[in-house]
């Protein structure tokens, strides 16, 4: 199929295919004029291969979009290379958008096309991709000599790697879910030796990519470079920590682009990173180049690289418009005097098997989920709540017709405590005095120590430095870019302020309700910016207004 597109389009435009094809009625309907080019191969595999393959496998081609504002990155991050490698090629387009901007920079078309390279594991994506690389060619007047992408697997391969700059886009996908996402057969083998030479860099919920990105980082030369485009959670999940850090002790970071909006059809939220590998005398670059947007573009360019696993969370909050996080705190935490908790799924089926009608005057627990939590409020008395695909109104639990652990469960939360949300522009605490809010997952509970101690905490959540460090921390791991999401153990492990008597003029601010006191008490609490202040206050104007105050 692929070959009759690719030749009935390249003969209707007078270039004469070197391959056997079929003749297709209506060849220009086939391929209009917009879409006759060498990335035509790439394009129809893809649609041939359908979505349910290429979910199964991992494998998202990538819009020309990406492909072209990447190679854009590259060249303005670390220069030009002298080679280009793609080890997940797919259709080709990584290589034939490098052989352009080849010949843009002045070189001939056929040192263009000597100097880029591939492999894929799929037969069907290498076919494609030299269908590319020979309309490429016929259209530069160049023979081809050898095929640009040769079938491998780039996951198990360990031989070094001579190309000055590895380009791709890994396949993504959770090894759990979907089996070794992209790694074809005996893929689970391949990651499992991959773990083995690096225990601790990569945990279970670890995605594909990141399998690929060290097994690309472990085969670079002293000085080679590698730009990937991954999943945003590779930047700040807990699953890809130890890979973190680990990168950091053997790459710097050129460059790094995050897209707020989705940039692929399967919806994927994605980023890019530019990677050098450090030589013999560890030298590092004295910048990074950061972008935004699913059409790369530099935003602005930092100092040298931040160090650290969360350096890609900082670099990309910087990519998406966030002021700089400048404050100050102390050693203590949230953990110190309060417990963090928060459900799982066994509770969060017994809670809504055990959900009840109610109404305002009903003394039973009330049931409350995420969509039902705003900053110091909450919704349950007028709108309906959400549990499995049904709507609620003032739903009530029924505690005894709670399974006998999940009860256990509850009652440990039956006491006065924080229930906070994420998922949101902040971070959304709501003081529950009477202990009488049930959490449904993934809302957090925090019980303090001392009760009198839930203002000061609730003013801790709320102040603008902490959601705009909590956002760098998970950014990318949220439902949307923009959104905060956090563990329970990301709550406790939130610092206190060193500021005392703004601190507790943030807890008489909660006490009044007044979220903009709140912010501006907190901010000085932990002596912040003004700027960290204004991005809150407009992430806080983000969020609806809830139509009365009902705790």
């Amino acid at each position: 199929m692929v070959r009759d597109v690719v030749g009935a389009a390249a003969a209707a435009r007078g270039l004469e295919p070197p391959f056997p094809w079929s003749p297709l009625v209506g060849d220009h309907a086939v391929a209009p004029d917009r879409l006759a080019n060498p990335y035509l191969a790439g394009a129809v595999h893809e649609v041939v291969v359908g979505a349910s393959d290429r979910r199964t496998r991992g494998a998202w081609y990538t819009p020309r979009s990406v492909v072209d504002g990447l190679i854009d990155l590259v060249w303005a991050s670390g220069g030009g290379p002298a080679s280009v490698h793609d080890p997940c090629a797919g259709g080709g387009a990584m290589l034939l958008a490098a052989a352009d901007r080849f010949v843009a920079g002045g070189r001939s078309p056929a040192a263009a096309l000597a100097a880029v390279s591939g492999t894929d594991i799929d037969a069907g994506a290498v076919e494609a991709a030299n269908l590319g690389q020979w309309w490429w060619a016929a259209a530069h007047g160049v023979d081809v000599d050898a095929a640009m992408v040769e079938q491998a697997d780039a996951l198990g391969d360990t031989t070094p790697l001579r190309s000055d700059l590895v380009l791709g886009n890994p396949p993504f996908g959770s090894p759990l879910r979907l089996g070794a996402a992209g790694a074809g057969a005996g893929g689970r083998e391949r990651l499992d030796a991959l773990r083995a030479r690096h225990p601790d860099l990569l945990g279970p919920y670890a995605d594909v990519a990141a399998a690929h990105l060290l097994a690309t980082v472990e085969r670079l030369r002293p000085g080679g470079r590698v730009a990937y485009v991954l999943p945003q959670s590779v930047f700040t999940s807990r699953g890809t920590e130890g890979l973190r850090r680990w990168l950091a002790d053997h790459t710097d970071t050129e460059a790094l682009w995050i897209s707020a909006e989705p940039a692929f059809a399967a919806g994927a939220r994605v980023g890019a990173v530019v990677l050098r590998r450090l030589d013999a005398e560890r030298t590092r670059t004295s910048f990074v180049a950061v972008a935004d947007r699913p059409e790369v573009r530099i935003v602005a360019r930092t100092e040298a690289a931040p160090r650290g696993d969360a350096a890609w969370g900082r670099l990309a909050a910087v990519a998406l418009g966030a002021p700089a996080l400048r404050w100050e705190h102390g050693d203590a935490t949230v953990g110190a005097s309060a417990r963090a908790t928060a459900g799982f799924r066994d509770e969060y089926y017994a809670i809504a098997d055990a959900a009840r009608p109610g109404g305002v005057d009903d003394p039973r627990p009330r049931i409350v989920t995420v969509g039902a939590v705003d900053p110091l409020v909450t919704t349950w008395s007028h709108e309906a709540i959400r549990l499995r695909r049904a709507d609620h109104d003032r739903p009530v639990l029924d505690v005894d017709a709670l399974p006998t652990a999940v009860r256990r469960w509850w009652e440990g939360l039956a006491r006065p405590k924080l229930v906070v949300a994420t998922q949101s522009r902040i971070i959304e605490p709501v003081v529950d005095t009477t202990g009488q809010l049930v959490p449904v997952t993934p809302l957090i509970a925090v019980v303090p120590d001392d009760p009198g101690d839930l203002d000061r905490l609730a003013a801790v959540l709320l102040a603008p430095a902490i959601s705009r460090w909590l956002w760098e921390r998970r950014l990318g791991t949220a439902l949307s870019t923009r959104a905060i999401t956090a563990r329970a153990a990301d709550i406790a492990a939130v610092p206190l302020p060193i500021d005392a008597e703004a601190w507790e003029r943030g807890a008489s601010a909660v006490r009044a309700g007044d979220l903009a006191a709140v912010g501006e008490a907190m901010t000085v609490a932990y002596r912040s910016t003004p700027e960290v202040l204004a991005w809150w206050r407009e992430r806080l104007g983000q969020i609806d207004a809830p139509a009365d105050g009902a705790p």
